[in-house]
């Protein structure tokens, strides 16, 4: 199994971009070793799903969220069904790495602090570069994306920044 057969997969249902990053170029100085969560992984595989316009534009809170936890609802099938492609198809683990959650509410840094920096391994993935607000810019969605990941033990190559 290759690369772009998990990206067409992860796209034909739904997801609005996919990037590859090989652990050996992810940096995220304040997060902890994603190996420590899977120990044999070797990538993590970062899947972008775009905001609702309508949901953000709204001045009613409540359709703010709505469109934020449809977005999250959509993201977590789309990691389940591209972690059973790969488990069924390779015999390698893959575990979803959910947007926001968990979060280690007691970590030293000060601050709340992911499993896995999605935003660190979208920009070193390919999938945007940090502005200056410190989110990700995609070159067509901006920074109306949410991310989440498969941390897996497949051995891929990253996508160029």
């Amino acid at each position: 199994m290759n690369k772009e057969e998990i990206r067409s997969f992860a796209l034909n249902r739904g997801a609005d971009a996919v990037g590859f990053l090989s652990l050996a170029d992810y940096k995220s100085p304040k997060s902890p070793d994603p190996r420590n969560w899977l120990p044999k992984a070797q990538s993590v595989i970062v899947f972008a799903h775009r905001m609702l316009d309508g949901a953000l534009d709204s001045e009613n809170p409540r359709f703010n969220i709505a469109g934020r936890m449809a977005v999250m609802d959509t993201s977590k099938a789309h990691l389940y069904q591209v972690a059973r492609f790969i488990e069924d198809g390779t015999g390698k683990p893959a575990s979803p790495v959910l947007s926001s959650y968990p979060l280690d509410m007691a970590a030293p840094t000060l601050g709340l602090v992911g499993d896995i920096s999605l935003r660190h391994a979208a920009v070193q993935s390919g999938l945007g570069v940090f502005g200056r607000h410190n989110l990700v810019i995609h070159p067509r969605f901006g920074s109306r994306l949410s991310f989440t990941g498969l941390l897996t033990e497949l051995t891929l190559e990253s996508d160029p920044p």
